[in-house]
């Protein structure tokens, strides 16, 4: 695997196709040594700059789209890589999550909030008071709730909730392995914190 798909996979990053190739390529002519010292400095330095802006225009989306949800930054990372090691994909991941934060502050009796009090007696408020509680919290005690069941019935439960077979599967493995994934992700340096997202909005090139 390149050092860009490494990047991709672990943080994703979006970046270029050709601009990769050519980050990769000039990695590579650096191992052979192939270029001055002073050359491949510069060349990879160039290199890193274009994926760098990438990667702060990413850092960028993913602080806005946890901001708007109301919910933990580092979680969301962690349920996305989750979703990776289980098949699912991270867009999936933020379309359910969107759609469940979104049913939690409806009004309208029978929706999902109901659900989730009533077929898994999970409580969407804090404790004492009408504040809804982060939505990445909710899904993990879901996750617990699903461990255990049938494939077929963690699908009609999850249903009720608006979930996605993407999302039920990753569930299914119970909260421990999301909270797993979320380690994993930090010990390798890959998990953006609340205060890289803020930095990724004032590197931004527009």
């Amino acid at each position: 695997m390149s050092v860009v798909d490494e990047l991709v996979t672990v943080l994703g990053f979006k970046v270029d196709d050709a601009q990769a190739k050519r980050f990769d390529a000039t990695l590579h002519k650096i191992k052979r040594g192939a270029m001055a010292v002073g050359a491949a400095v510069a060349a990879a330095s160039t290199a890193i700059g274009v994926l760098t802006k990438g990667a702060s225009a990413n850092i960028d989306e993913t602080g806005k789209f946890a901001r708007s949800m109301g919910i933990n930054v580092e979680a969301l990372q962690g349920f996305e890589f989750a979703a990776k090691h289980a098949g699912a994909s991270a867009d999936q991941m933020r379309s359910d999550i969107a759609g469940f934060t979104k049913s939690l502050a409806s009004p309208i009796p029978g929706e999902y909030n109901d659900a989730l009090l009533n077929l898994f007696h999970i409580n969407p408020f804090e404790k004492g008071s009408r504040k809804l509680r982060d939505s990445t919290e909710l899904l993990l005690e879901v996750a617990d709730k699903l461990k255990g069941m049938s494939a077929q019935k963690a699908l009609i439960m999850g249903g009720e909730l608006g979930l996605s077979e993407g999302m039920i599967r990753v569930l299914r493995g119970g909260s421990e392995s999301i909270l797993k994934s979320t380690k994993t992700l930090r010990d390798m340096g890959g998990i953006v914190s609340e205060e890289d997202t803020k930095r990724g909005r004032s590197c931004k090139i527009h």
